[in-house]
């Protein structure tokens, strides 16, 4: 077991480096993580530590603690916002007492669920998010009405990622998006065609915005065919391509069928308005929406676990606020140890 848990910790960390060294943290709007994350990581990392140590007690499996996130890549969002640099805090500072496990074995049992969330590469080692199996993908795209008329979809594809940005922030972009692929499917669509399916799972979180006024659905699936292209996904739902995607695209679907361009503007309008809104905060609100979001996800694992979501993101924001009477936010970092950080076994925090 101690072998499987260090190989885990390992396969987690080579993917984590590959995607966090291509960004740039300056770049993340309207909040960088090292801005936000120091300032609530360990009371949010010792909330879900508790709420497995509640949950496992109460004889809950680990593929039924799984399925109370909404998507694998909430889980992975979630491994490194706060919850291995938060337990490490509050390893370092004696803020619990890990009675249950150590930091570097509840990163493993967070690992163990993440794979009965995803059983295929939930680690994204080889640059696939297989979040449905092939077969379970068969059966998707042969419900679906396709199109050839392409060219309204990048931008289409560009509104409702730009809203999920001004709905989650840049950090928490996994809260209302998947990226699943890619899958091979020439034997449908002919040799050499892959796809990406980019799932819009929670477009509309009134929760969070209650203002929102959305015209659109709350759940999409958008299913993308190339020709002659091997993209990859990364931790950070980044895809990594040769050529430009646009320019392979043949073949689309909407799932639930919608007209693309209607579905667009529609989008693009809302994306614009939250965005200026969110412009318009200060940043000690910015700061406090920011943790309030990034506990949105997590609304049914806590609520399993005997606590609600609000309850848990408000003694999130009291510690953010009393941290930032003694210690101001600190400025986005330009170089850091991504590998070292993440790393249950070390001491590096920041």
């Amino acid at each position: 077991m101690r072998g499987e848990c260090e190989s885990s910790i390992n396969e987690f960390l080579d993917s984590v480096e590959r995607a966090f060294s291509r960004v740039d943290e300056r770049a993340f709007w309207p909040v960088s993580g090292s801005e936000l994350f120091p300032l609530y990581s360990e009371v949010q990392a010792m909330q879900v530590y508790k709420g497995f140590e509640e949950l496992v007690e109460r004889g809950v499996t680990l593929r039924e603690i799984a399925q109370l996130f909404p998507t694998p890549s909430v889980m992975r969002q979630l491994l490194t916002s706060t919850l291995v640099v938060g337990l490490k805090v509050a390893r370092k500072y004696r803020l619990m007492n890990f009675t249950r496990w150590g930091v570097e074995e509840f990163t493993c049992l967070f690992l163990q669920a993440l794979r009965e969330k995803q059983p295929r590469d939930p680690l994204l080692t080889t640059g696939k998010n297989h979040v449905w199996s092939e077969g379970e993908v068969r059966e998707m795209i042969a419900e679906l009405e396709w199109s050839r008329e392409v060219r309204a979809v990048p931008k289409a594809v560009v509104a409702l990622d730009s809203l999920v940005w001004a709905l989650y922030f840049d950090l928490f972009v996994a809260n209302g998006l998947e990226i699943a692929g890619p899958y091979d499917v020439s034997d449908t669509f002919g040799p050499d065609r892959t796809l990406l399916i980019r799932e819009y799972h929670d477009l509309a979180p009134l929760e969070l915005w209650p203002d929102l006024k959305p015209k659109w659905p709350g759940k999409l699936r958008i299913y993308l065919v190339y020709k002659g292209v091997q993209p990859e996904v990364d931790w950070l739902l980044h895809i990594r391509t040769s050529i430009p995607l646009g320019a392979a695209l043949e073949l689309y679907a909407v799932d639930p069928p919608l007209d693309i361009n209607s579905l667009r503007e529609a989008t693009a309008e809302a994306a614009y308005r939250q965005t200026t809104n969110v412009a318009a905060m200060g940043k000690l609100e910015q700061l406090r929406k920011g943790v309030e979001i990034s506990y949105y996800p997590l609304r049914n694992f806590f609520e399993a676990s005997g606590e609600s979501w609000r309850t848990a993101a408000l003694k999130a924001i009291a510690g953010l606020e009393e941290h930032l009477h003694l210690v101001p936010p600190q400025p986005a970092k330009t170089t850091r140890s991504y590998r070292s950080l993440f790393d249950p076994r070390t001491e590096t925090i920041e």
